[in-house]
């Protein structure tokens, strides 16, 4: 014969979960994460993308007017030979200008809509893999040293500033600087406490990390360029 069992006995055979609250579930082991399903960018760096990729797209193609009227020997439509120092000419048959052979601003008139996309596909709520903003973020990078590589060029090489390329640098600058935080603190290039804590600081202090980058790159035109007498 078998003894009898208490109900009390009986309760505590039941395994309860005590790790999920009251009223909630535990979660699932195979519930989808944001690199599954898709991470979406702030309506704000939206908009910043759509407003420098138009910029950067719009000085590109006046690049590529005034350097097909150059090579005609032809009025430019859009002055931009100031003086000795603020001069577009001397980059525009330059090997810098031309690295692949062509206008770099043919460059420019088809990689700036891609930002403009992404803004407006921001804009619609639309979310994009993690590979994606990798690549879109790399790009953008890529994008960035470009333009420091083209102001070194320009100030040692040239002993010149393209004016029409310096308002294309203004475009680059915040748009590489916002990219490279939101990316970081959204867990882009890894998602550890340091990192998107990192992240967030550097989304913060964006607007005076592109300013001084702005700041720096007009300082140091202005020393080379004018004080040392290059």
């Amino acid at each position: 014969m078998t003894a009898p069992v208490s109900p009390g006995t009986h309760a505590s055979l039941i395994h309860t979960d005590d790790s999920a609250a009251p009223g909630t579930e535990p979660p699932s082991p195979s519930a989808p994460s944001a690199h599954t399903t898709g991470i979406r960018a702030p309506l704000g760096v939206g908009v910043l993308w759509i407003v420098t990729g138009l910029v950067g797209f719009g000085t590109a193609f006046l690049l590529i007017n005034e350097v097909l009227l150059a090579a005609q020997g032809q009025d430019l439509i859009v002055q931009c030979d100031v003086n000795s120092v603020l001069s577009c000419s001397p980059n525009f048959f330059a090997p810098a200008g031309n690295l692949l052979g062509f206008p770099n601003s043919l460059i420019g008139v088809a990689l700036f809509p891609a930002p403009v996309i992404v803004g407006v596909s921001t804009l619609a709520r639309t979310h994009f893999p993690v590979w994606y903003w990798r690549i879109f973020s790399a790009t953008i990078a890529a994008a960035w040293m470009l333009c420091l590589w083209f102001q070194w060029f320009s100030v040692w090489g040239r002993r010149s500033l393209c004016p029409i390329c310096e308002v294309t640098w203004l475009a680059v600058i915040p748009m590489f600087w916002y990219t490279l935080a939101w990316t970081i603190k959204a867990g882009i290039w890894g998602r550890g406490q340091r990192t998107t804590s990192a992240g967030s600081w550097l989304y913060d202090w964006a607007w005076v990390l592109a300013a001084t980058n702005v700041l720096v790159v007009a300082v140091v035109s202005q020393i080379f360029l004018n004080w040392m007498g290059l």
